[in-house]
């Protein structure tokens, strides 16, 4: 039951993807067909070139492979991932878009994370309590 709730959260974040700054044509391809497993192979290809990319480029795409983590079941790497991206969120609000934001938001919660919590403050409430993220 949890495991489908979670697809089905990354299936609504996932949603407008393809507007998404970093996706590239085949990561955009796998992404719309719901192919999370072949997205991150092409995301991990991007990430040698990163850092040359704009904070709002990286903020992105710290969103978009934090979602691919999560809806392939990797859940330390999606709150890797998409601590990132809120980190640069907070830092310089409107980096990303309203609909980027959207998906976070959503990606955080489905997580058990309260809007504002972290996973190494202490007051996590969701699966960190578990110790499952680490």
């Amino acid at each position: 039951m949890r495991r489908t709730l979670v697809v089905a959260l990354v299936a609504v974040a996932h949603g407008g993807a393809v507007g998404c700054r970093p996706a590239t044509g085949r990561t955009r391809t796998a992404l719309a067909e719901a192919r999370y497993a072949d997205a991150l192979v092409e995301l991990r290809r991007m990430e040698p070139a990163l850092q040359r990319r704009s904070l709002a480029w990286q903020a992105s795409y710290a969103l978009e492979r934090g979602l691919a983590h999560l809806a392939v079941g990797d859940a330390t790497e999606a709150v890797r991932w998409l601590s990132r991206a809120r980190d640069w969120d907070e830092a310089r609000p409107g980096i990303l878009t309203p609909t980027e934001r959207s998906r976070l938001d959503t990606a955080w919660r489905s997580m058990g994370f309260m809007p504002g919590e972290r996973p190494d403050d202490g007051r996590a409430t969701g699966a960190t309590r578990c110790g499952r993220y680490e």
